[in-house]
C-alpha cells in the first residue's frame, strides 16, 4: 500500500489525528510545551500542533494523490524515509508531553523542530524527481 498509495496511509494517520484531536477537544485535554529561545518564551498547545500535524499529513497525501493521477510512482525509499522522518517528528512531540525534564524536554523539541523541516525537503524532493524520471521516460 505504500509503495502504490502513499496517500492512503498518511490520510490514515491524519484522520486518526483528527479523531484524537476531536476527543481532546471536547474533553479540555491539553498540555502545552513552553520553549525557551534568549529571552523569549513560546509557548504552544500540543492540541495544536496535533491539528496541524493532521492538516500537514492531509495536504502531504493530497501531493502524492495528484501524482498518482498524472500516473507517475514516487521513489518508494524517499516515501518511506519522508514519513519516518515525519512520524519520528511527530512521536518526539508525543514523548515530550509525557516527559517533564527541562533540558530533555528541550533537546527533544529542538530535535522535532530540525527533524520536520528535513522530513518536508525529502518529500518536495521525492515529487519532483519522480515527476522528472516520468518525464524523461515518456520522451525516450
Amino acid at each position: 500500500m505504500l509503495r502504490k498509495r502513499p496517500y492512503l496511509f498518511l490520510w490514515f494517520l491524519a484522520a486518526i489525528l483528527c479523531l484524537v484531536y476531536s476527543v481532546s477537544y471536547f474533553y479540555n485535554i491539553d498540555t502545552t510545551f513552553s520553549l525557551n529561545i534568549g529571552d523569549t518564551y513560546l509557548v504552544i498547545a500540543h492540541l495544536h500542533l496535533l491539528f496541524l500535524f493532521a492538516v500537514w499529513l492531509l495536504l502531504c497525501g493530497f501531493g502524492y494523490f495528484i501524482i498518482s493521477k498524472y500516473k507517475i510512482t514516487p521513489i518508494y525509499s524517499l516515501t518511506k524515509l519522508h514519513i519516518i522522518v515525519t512520524l519520528l517528528t511527530f512521536f518526539t512531540i508525543i514523548i515530550d508531553q509525557f516527559i517533564n525534564h527541562n533540558s530533555l524536554e528541550t533537546v527533544l523539541v529542538w530535535v522535532a523542530i530540525l527533524l520536520f523541516p528535513i522530513g518536508q525537503i525529502i518529500y518536495f524532493m521525492n515529487i519532483i524527481a519522480a515527476t522528472v524520471l516520468n518525464l524523461q521516460e515518456n520522451t525516450n
